[in-house]
């Protein structure tokens, strides 16, 4: 399978991906509103709280400090409060700063790296993502049965878990929650690795094993010109010192399509 991740033709970038690593993004930086964001399910659910709080202990020690298990915490609190008041749905009704937490315990305990296995030749991915086509692009080769690369859903509505969910089964909803995006971005065929962020904006990992770099794509606008022209001379090392071949994005006579280029040494 191939699959390509779109870059900004920017020095650090080049570099980056030379190298053999990748950058990794706080989800606080996607460009989708909805993207990370939940909904509880609003059931008229007869909490048995004796037998939640005792699961609770058994599954979560003191000790741990994960964010997975804040989550937990933070869900556990809410059904008390529940059970407090009596009143499941009034109180549901005004969950927007518990949404809040959990959102930004998944949004800033996570980072994320986009690929996408849409035709190369879609003008929209090189405007969104390709920095309106004046950024690059590398094509990778998909390791057969890689465990660690997650296909995006796509749905009409925010995924929606029950307080149980969140106190019982943390880690999966973190995925679901990373791996979920609204219908109208399906062309897009997103595929996502998935990796823990401590702070900031994101991190720089290394390249997976199952990921082989097979070619790199300039942007129809990138800036090429002459050889001695500092963006192209980082892409010419790039596909150089990742030994794969080199073309370049072209719109001609309303045409939009793939032009080789040869790297130079």
């Amino acid at each position: 399978m191939k699959v390509y991740r779109f870059e900004k033709s920017i020095e650090k970038r080049f570099e980056t991906i030379r190298c053999g690593k990748l950058w990794a993004s706080s989800p606080s930086m996607f460009n989708d509103l909805y993207d990370c964001r939940i909904k509880i399910i609003n059931d008229e659910v007869n909490f048995k709280i004796e037998a939640i709080k005792e699961s609770f202990d058994f599954l979560y020690s003191n000790s741990d400090s994960s964010y997975v298990s804040h989550i937990a915490r933070a869900a556990l609190k809410e059904v008390l409060r529940i059970d407090e008041r009596k009143n499941v749905g009034s109180t549901l009704r005004n969950l927007f700063s518990f949404l809040d937490l959990i959102e930004d315990l998944i949004v800033n305990n996570n980072s994320v790296v986009c690929f996408f296995s849409s035709l190369i030749t879609n003008p929209l991915m090189w405007a969104h993502y390709g920095d309106n086509h004046t950024g690059f692009c590398v094509e990778y080769e998909v390791v057969e049965n890689s465990n660690d690369l997650f296909k995006v859903n796509y749905t009409t509505e925010l995924p929606a878990f029950s307080l149980e969910e969140l106190i019982f089964c943390p880690n999966q909803i973190v995925r679901r929650v990373l791996t979920t995006k609204q219908f109208e971005w399906a062309y897009e065929n997103e595929f996502r690795l998935i990796e823990p962020l401590k702070s900031g904006k994101g991190k720089i990992i290394d390249m997976p094993e199952f990921l082989i770099p097979k070619k790199v794509i300039l942007g129809a606008k990138f800036q090429r010109g002459d050889h001695e022209k500092i963006p192209y001379w980082h892409a010419n090392n790039m596909a150089k010192s990742l030994n794969v071949t080199l073309s370049k994005m072209v719109y001609h006579n309303h045409n939009f399509y793939e032009e080789e280029i040869v790297v130079r040494n």
